[in-house]
């Protein structure tokens, strides 16, 4: 073969092969948001507790002008990866207060005036308040756990947060009926 007809071959497969590159994709960016996606939620307010960290959770705000007292939570987050089921209720009392829960879920008082909640600011299992739902601290620190039905008593006036945490295997879940009452 001649120089001329060598160049040509070559030239040839030059621009044949030009086009035929290895591609990196580089997935750093999916795999960030996917990661992200996986291990956050949804949700108003930051309630940080001493054994499941923070938590992202949705308040049923009571303490708006014309709000009911009573009625069901409906707007419930998701812990990721482990789909549990939280929700919280926002009041204010001025007296001794009766709150009236039914469903099946741990609960945790809060006494704060805003969001996020402190874990320093959820009150120990009976101190604080009275209640006949049972003692839960072994499962879940300053918590009591809402079986059916409970009834708790406040007495000092303030701004509260009940936080309510459910494990759907085990039957519970964050839509807590509620009845507020001076």
């Amino acid at each position: 073969m001649n120089t001329k007809r060598k160049t040509l071959c070559l030239l040839i497969a030059l621009f044949a092969f030009s086009g035929c590159q290895k591609e990196e994709k580089d997935d750093s960016t999916t795999n960030t948001a996917l990661l992200l996606a996986l291990s956050s939620s949804g949700g108003d307010c930051v309630v940080n507790t001493s054994s499941k960290g923070a938590i992202n959770t949705y308040v049923t705000d009571l303490t708006a002008s014309g709000a009911s007292k009573s009625g069901t939570i409906s707007k419930v987050g998701t812990v990721p990866v482990v789909a549990h089921q939280t929700s919280a209720l926002k009041f204010t009392i001025t007296a001794s207060t009766i709150v009236t829960m039914t469903g099946n879920a741990f609960g945790i008082l809060y006494k704060s005036d805003s969001c996020p909640l402190a874990a320093a600011a959820a009150l120990s299992y009976n101190s604080g308040f009275t209640t006949d739902a049972a003692d839960s601290t072994s499962e879940f620190p300053t918590s009591h756990k809402i079986v059916t039905s409970a009834r708790t008593v406040i007495t000092v006036p303030g701004t509260y947060y009940y936080f309510f945490y459910a494990i759907p295997s085990r039957s519970q879940a964050a839509t807590i009926g509620y009845t507020i009452s001076p």
